[in-house]
């Protein structure tokens, strides 16, 4: 890790203020602690060419510091914000979270939680992502299962395919241990996901271990199947794997878990682009919002999209009232063909494969087009 660490705590208390000095000692990173009452004390030591953790507490002037927090965090970058305090009202800290990303601590403060914070503060904004190469990862989620999220993972890959004939697109099957995406496409590749990261991480061509589909320019990578081996794909796996994509593919679709883990919020940082499936009923609007209300929180909205799956016009919510509800524009609709979309699933082919003539691949048409805008094609 090259990128150098400054820690600014911020503390009136001279014994809370060592205390967390005293905490910081087991952060297994090389890194210069600075010591003050206020954040003017130490704006003019802020260096955009490190990280800049400011562990401060807010008990006092809460307005005040709030404004200058908001300030420092418009005028640097490389700046993360650690909130301490006693009995901080619900409503500042709503206020505080919802600016940026930030983390709250209660005070007093306990060691494993300023720790394991920022340990993930570190680990997140130090990774090296390597954009060397120019290929577009696109993640594909929704946090319940049923809801087609495979499907159109496996259409959206082959109708990306089509449309970009002389380049290599992936499908990477992250549904750990549980995955269907080589189901789908009826092929039975010889290495899965944790073999391949492991090859990537020792600097192999990855392509070679990638299997094909049929005779297009589809390459897939599967999930593991024995759950030892998925457990096994750690942080530093997943920077390799996707740092080794992006080189040799010139997109890569990634059909996630439908549950919010630590490896897939991890995934949504990596993403350039996040595909968030609803449907048209009360239950999956409602887990739908929530999941938006999420990626605010994790600061991510901004490349998240919003795709509505097998719409009816007989559905008793419209269009309208599901972005008025959800206050999120829709970026497409695929409307409802059970039977074509089964057939193919059941035929081991894609929609375009099976269907080409069908409305519903015409969504998945528009989709890539929308896609491959959506990332300056």
């Amino acid at each position: 890790m090259d990128k150098k660490i400054n820690i600014f705590i911020i503390d009136k208390d001279e014994k809370s203020s060592a205390i967390i000095d005293y905490y910081l000692k087991e952060i297994a990173y090389d890194f210069k602690i600075f010591k003050a009452v206020s954040l003017i004390d130490v704006e003019n030591l802020i260096d955009n060419d490190c990280l800049n953790i400011f562990i401060i507490d807010i008990s006092d002037n809460i307005d005040e510091n709030i404004n200058k927090i908001s300030t420092i965090e418009k005028n640097n970058k490389n700046c993360r914000f650690i909130i301490t305090s006693y009995n901080l009202k619900t409503d500042y800290i709503i206020k505080l979270l919802r600016s940026s990303k930030k983390d709250f601590i209660e005070k007093p403060i306990i060691r494993n939680n300023l720790i394991n914070t920022v340990n993930e503060i570190i680990n997140k904004m130090t990774s090296e992502q390597d954009y060397s190469g120019q290929g577009k990862i696109i993640s594909v989620f929704s946090n319940k299962g049923g809801l087609g999220k495979t499907t159109i993972s496996v259409n959206l890959a082959m109708e990306l395919g089509n449309q970009n004939k002389q380049e290599k697109i992936a499908l990477i099957d992250m549904n750990m241990f549980l995955g269907d995406v080589t189901t789908f496409l009826d092929i039975n590749p010889p290495y899965d996901l944790y073999s391949i990261a492991q090859k990537a991480e020792n600097n192999k061509n990855i392509v070679n271990f990638t299997a094909q589909y049929e005779q297009t320019n589809l390459f897939v990578v599967a999930d593991s199947p024995y759950r030892d081996f998925s457990t096994n794909i750690d942080k530093n796996l997943i920077i390799q794997l996707f740092n080794s994509l992006r080189k040799n593919f010139k997109y890569i679709i990634v059909d996630c878990s439908s549950a919010i883990t630590e490896k897939v919020k991890y995934l949504f940082d990596f993403s350039d682009l996040v595909l968030l499936i609803s449907e048209a009923n009360l239950p999956t609007l409602k887990n739908c919002k929530k999941c938006l209300n999420f990626f605010e929180k994790i600061d991510i909205k901004n490349k998240v999209e919003l795709i509505l799956n097998r719409y009816s016009e007989d559905d008793e919510c419209s269009i309208d009232d599901i972005e008025n509800v959800l206050r999120k524009e829709i970026l497409t609709v695929i409307p409802n063909d059970w039977y074509s979309i089964t057939d193919s699933i059941n035929k081991g082919l894609t929609l375009g494969e099976c269907y080409p003539n069908t409305a519903v691949y015409d969504a998945y048409i528009e989709l890539s087009e929308l896609v491959m805008d959506k990332l300056c094609r």
